[in-house]
This record gives structure tokens, C-alpha cells and sequence, in this order.
């Protein structure tokens, strides 16, 4: 029913008010069972880790998800549920911060979820108005088996400085 990654991070922990954040990785999970959600990315990708002991992020109770964060994740494919048990509609938050040194117009990206684009050309720092503030997303979609996250730079070549970010995703069905 609800499902929280913190993507980017090291470890699973809770948050304050004890909602499990797990990160997505091949295998078995120290804490989930055969839970298999592994992103792909664009050539120089990968995590980017921060210490939330060490790094401030405005506009949120759970630092430690905003300070670490997916960098040119191209997809990644989340099991929800399965065909079985039929469709339900899920709330979608995707969370985003940008990193420090980065510059409006820098990191505009696609994003769509299970097809369907839902945000098109965002800039996170143009939103978030500064580096190291979170922003949330929210969008409805109806899953029947798998959440897939497909992000597409928008902002010329795929160099480190101009990949998409992600730092989480929250998935709660809503009936």
C-alpha cells in the first residue's frame, strides 16, 4: 500500500514519524523480500551521496532523502503490485533538490511514469528558487503491476552537470 525510496541513499531508515525509506537495489533487501528496483543510467551516472549531517536542506522533515540523489537515471522500474489483485490508483510524490553550483536552465529534463509525460522542460533550481531545497511532485496513476520513472535530459549533452536528478519517490494507494 505505500512504498518509500529514497533514491541515492545508503541504507534503509525511518523517517521521524517511522515511514521505512528503503533504496532501490538488485536482490535481496535486509528489510524486503525479493524487492527489485534497479534504475539504469546515462554513461557517467550514478548515485550522488551526501551526508545530511553536513549538508542543510530547506523545506523538509526528512533531510537525509534530499541530500543524496540519483544522478542521469534514465529509467527505473518499480514492482507495486500484481495483475491478480487488479488496478488501483497510487499518489505518485517524486522529490527533487538541486545541487549546489547549479544554475537555472542547467538540469531540464522529461519526465514520464508508466508513459504518460508528466512533467515536460523542469528545472528543478527554477522551481526550488535554490540548491539544497526540496520540491515535491505529486501525480495520480493507475498501476496494475510496475511504476516505471523515465527521466530525458532536455538540456543538451549528457555531461554530469547537465543529468536529470531525482532524489525520491513516494507510492500510496489512494483506493
Amino acid at each position: 500500500r505505500h512504498l518509500n525510496l529514497d533514491l541515492g541513499g545508503t541504507g534503509e531508515r525511518r523517517d521521524n514519524e517511522g515511514n521505512l525509506w528503503i533504496i532501490p537495489r538488485k536482490g535481496q533487501h535486509q528489510l524486503l523480500l525479493q524487492f527489485d528496483a534497479v534504475p539504469t543510467f546515462l554513461e557517467g551516472g550514478g548515485p550522488v551521496q551526501r551526508s545530511a549531517n553536513y549538508t542543510p536542506i530547506a523545506n523538509t522533515k526528512i533531510p537525509f532523502v534530499f541530500a543524496s540523489c540519483l544522478r542521469g537515471m534514465q529509467n527505473c522500474v518499480i514492482p507495486v503490485t500484481t495483475p491478480e489483485l487488479g488496478k488501483f490508483s497510487y499518489r505518485i510524490r517524486v522529490g527533487f533538490s538541486a545541487l549546489p553550483g547549479d544554475e537555472p536552465g542547467q538540469r531540464v529534463f522529461d519526465m514520464t511514469l508508466n508513459g504518460n509525460k508528466v512533467l515536460e522542460g523542469y528545472d528543478i533550481l527554477n522551481e526550488s528558487g535554490q540548491s539544497d531545497r526540496a520540491v515535491w511532485k505529486e501525480f495520480v496513476v493507475e498501476i496494475e503491476k510496475d511504476l516505471t520513472i523515465e527521466l530525458s535530459s532536455r538540456s543538451g549533452p549528457s555531461d554530469l552537470s547537465r543529468m536529470p536528478l531525482i532524489n525520491a519517490v513516494q507510492v500510496h494507494r489512494i483506493n
